[in-house]
């Protein structure tokens, strides 16, 4: 099975439309892909989709699998400020705060039955960002989930982390 069947063109069309008609004065547009730890179990890959300027992001993702047991979707959007700009090597190294949302559906084959689940989870994000050689970056992305505050009682979090690869213009 092909781990990129999820992505439809349409919903990912869309997005990079948006993204490129913006007039944001200074505006820079992020693209790349990478690995996303939204199963649990296994890394699975990620487009990345991202616009802002140099005092905040506007940072959108999509990822999923798909075999023959089971399928997961799942898409995350994240809006950060930039807290720490500063050098490191021979790059630009940028520290930022700030909010995400993921939603993701899954569904389960057993015995020829389906059976479907959506949930989501919010909570505050970091983001740090290596512009390392001109417009190409290295970054991790994690969201820090608030879904099930008993959760966290017994230090069970539901964070979303993103390590991405890719060019920003």
């Amino acid at each position: 099975s092909s781990y990129m069947q999820f992505f439809r063109a349409g919903p990912l069309a869309g997005l990079l439309a948006v993204l490129l008609a913006s007039s944001a004065a200074h505006a820079a547009v992020a693209v790349g892909t990478g690995y996303s730890s939204i199963t649990d179990v296994r890394q699975t890959p990620i487009l990345h989709l991202g616009m802002g300027s140099d005092h905040s992001e506007l940072s959108l993702h999509g990822t999923g699998v798909r075999t023959t047991a089971y399928s997961i979707t799942s898409w995350t959007a994240g809006y950060y400020r930039l807290v720490r700009p500063g050098r490191f090597l021979w790059g630009a190294w940028n520290a930022s705060l700030g909010w995400g949302l993921t939603w993701t559906n899954r569904q389960l084959t057993e015995l020829g039955d389906t059976s479907s689940a959506h949930d989501w989870v919010t909570g505050p994000a970091i983001k740090m960002r290596w512009q390392a050689l001109g417009p190409f970056f290295v970054s991790l992305e994690s969201l820090f989930g608030l879904r099930d505050p008993a959760l966290h009682l017994t230090l069970n979090f539901q964070t979303v982390t993103h390590a991405l690869v890719g060019v920003r213009l």
